[in-house]
């Protein structure tokens, strides 16, 4: 039985979204925070593959690592001479704390597989109706497909840049361990594994964060789509031979009209998927940039409160600061898509401004209501996202921090 040419559409928009976001897949199965798995060119949950059964078995395998870390934390101090006490118990505690957190996003991912099926569903018709709207429902538009393998090599990126600095502290920090303890017995071989193994889980907030930005590099894509037709509208309005043409009773052909509200209407569906995002990640999305704060400033404070004064301090500071690092690029990246929405929803007020303002005569009075109801929503309610209300992820916050 031959398909309907919706589902068909429905079905090449999935690949496509699949092939940008696969390392963003790709990340949530490393860190097993999602067992999602890919069959037919489909998002799908396998509850129980292996992602899913590895998934349980981290979560065992934390809590039993935790408490050994809790109860051995003096022992740092045959560890690395140059921690204090005071800064032993900080750092173990903002671990440990850190460490909870993982594993309660990693559960409630789990218990919520159902709602972020739905809403990666909600996000495959976005991108289906964006591209049946302009080249019907048995084609895909060359130039948004070009726009998504952008998404693709930017999450390449990042992901191999994350892979890099947590190889980094994992190799960095076992080699600087065992140069610090002279003679290690069992005990200390396996606080060494198991603090290296902790930190190594803690790294998958940024992990994470890949999957995040993903979503919000989609958002923006689609923005900068309806931009570049805004952007054709604009310049045939620039060329008055082209306006005289398509006037018929001193009013523009209804086919400009009718772009202008096709916009319109995406950019609006635009807008209520990114608060659907607000709201399937809200907790997470708070915790997603409180952890990495939390875990900059202990390091920072740590690194700075032990000095650079001996090639020991030194060999530690660095040490401290990877964690800072990829936490902090993790709170960047995510602080830049959020300014990256606010930005490109800002090019499109501009556009809509010039085709009222150059349009001039030729427009007619519906279409000049909707040119300005257009603007009115992007000035009154620009596309952003929030970490449960709390606050506006974007770069303001990385400089109000």
């Amino acid at each position: 039985m031959e398909q309907k040419p919706q589902l068909r559409q429905q079905e090449l928009s999935e690949a496509k979204l699949i092939s940008a976001g696969k390392l963003a897949i790709l990340s949530v199965q490393l860190n097993t925070y999602l067992p999602l798995t890919v069959v037919d060119n489909k998002l799908r949950m396998n509850y129980f593959g292996i992602c899913f059964i590895l998934q349980c078995l981290f979560n065992f395998t934390f809590f039993g690592n935790a408490l050994f870390l809790l109860i051995c934390y003096e022992e740092y101090s045959r560890v690395i001479p140059d921690f204090s006490i005071t800064e032993i118990i900080i750092i173990t505690t903002v671990q440990v704390f850190t460490g909870v957190i993982s594993v309660y996003l990693r559960v409630y991912a789990s218990w919520n597989m159902k709602s972020t099926l739905k809403f990666w569903t909600r996000n495959v018709d976005l991108l289906s109706e964006f591209a049946s709207k302009y080249e019907g429902l048995s084609t895909f538009p060359k130039e948004l497909e070009d726009m998504l393998s952008k998404i693709r090599t930017s999450l390449r990126n990042r992901f191999c840049l994350l892979s890099c600095l947590v190889s980094c502290y994992i190799l960095n920090g076992g080699y600087s361990s065992f140069q610090f303890v002279e003679n290690p017995d069992q005990f200390t071989i396996l606080l060494i594994i198991s603090q290296n193994f902790f930190m190594a889980t803690i790294f998958g907030h940024a992990g994470f964060g890949i999957w995040l930005c993903f979503f919000l590099k989609f958002y923006t894509t689609l923005l900068r789509y309806i931009h570049s037709k805004l952007q054709i509208v604009s310049s045939k309005l620039e060329n008055p031979g082209l306006i005289l043409e398509s006037q018929v009773e001193n009013d523009l052909a209804p086919t400009f009209q009718l772009g202008i509200r096709d916009c319109y209407d995406l950019y609006m569906k635009v807008e209520d998927q990114v608060k659907n995002f607000s709201t399937h990640f809200r907790k997470r999305l708070f915790l997603e940039c409180a952890i990495p704060l939390l875990n900059m400033i202990a390091y920072i404070f740590i690194v700075i409160s032990m000095g650079l004064e001996s090639n020991l301090g030194m060999q530690a500071s660095g040490y401290l600061l990877l964690p800072a690092i990829i936490f902090g690029i993790h709170l960047y990246n995510l602080g830049t898509e959020g300014s990256n929405l606010k930005r490109v929803a800002s090019n499109i007020l501009d556009r809509v401004h010039k085709v009222y303002f150059g349009g001039g005569d030729g427009l007619s009075y519906q279409l000049r209501q909707d040119l300005q109801m257009f603007a009115m929503n992007i000035t009154s309610n620009p596309p952003t996202f929030d970490a449960a209300q709390y606050f506006v992820v974007d770069r303001h916050l990385i400089t109000t921090v």
